[in-house]
């Protein structure tokens, strides 16, 4: 639970500053660049984002049970 826990809230994190990063693109984004101010954060990388953090603490957390002596 522990590592649940703490992989979401890593994920949480990497959503929430990749949304400040955007931002701060679009605002300082030069203008030659096209579609630069329609830049968004999309559901399928929120959505693999989740994934991802999941996995890892499933990974995280079966590896001491898997480890062999």
């Amino acid at each position: 639970m522990e590592s649940a826990i703490l992989s979401l809230l890593g994920g949480g994190l990497g959503i929430a500053l990749a949304s400040g990063a955007l931002q701060g693109i679009r605002t300082l984004g030069s203008t030659n660049v096209p579609f630069i101010r329609e830049a968004t954060i999309d559901g399928s990388a929120l959505a693999f984002t989740c994934g991802l953090s999941l996995l890892t603490a499933l990974v995280v957390s079966l590896a001491p049970a898997l480890r062999w002596e």
